[in-house]
């Protein structure tokens, strides 16, 4: 729970808890943690994106709804996109050759 420090700034409040984990989880964490990263900081960050991960997945269903919903609309685009870029393309290059004396530029 965050509260007001002395300077003014929010600060969140830390508590000590004791959790059990298998070795092999440990030796991973304290791989990671090295100072200034702590097993805590390591731990806090892990848990703080596991917890964020329900919401980055609605998040992602959202986004694929609306491009699914314009996917026709956002193809033809496209679609007319690359037939511009085509269409310039060659003639861009037709007159390069022409104005560098017949080498491609």
């Amino acid at each position: 729970m965050p509260y007001a420090g002395t300077s003014g700034m929010l600060r969140r409040v830390r508590v000590k808890v004791s959790i059990t984990v298998d070795q092999d989880v440990l030796r991973a964490i304290d791989r990671l943690a090295s100072r200034p990263r702590s097993r805590s900081r390591v731990i806090e960050n892990a848990t703080r994106e596991f917890l964020a991960w329900p919401d980055r997945l609605a998040r992602e269903a959202r986004d694929l709804a609306i491009l699914n919903a314009r996917a026709d609309h956002l193809n033809r685009e496209m679609a007319d996109t690359l037939a511009y870029q085509a269409a310039t393309g060659r003639a861009s290059c037709r007159r390069s050759s022409v104005a560098g004396g017949g080498r491609k530029v």
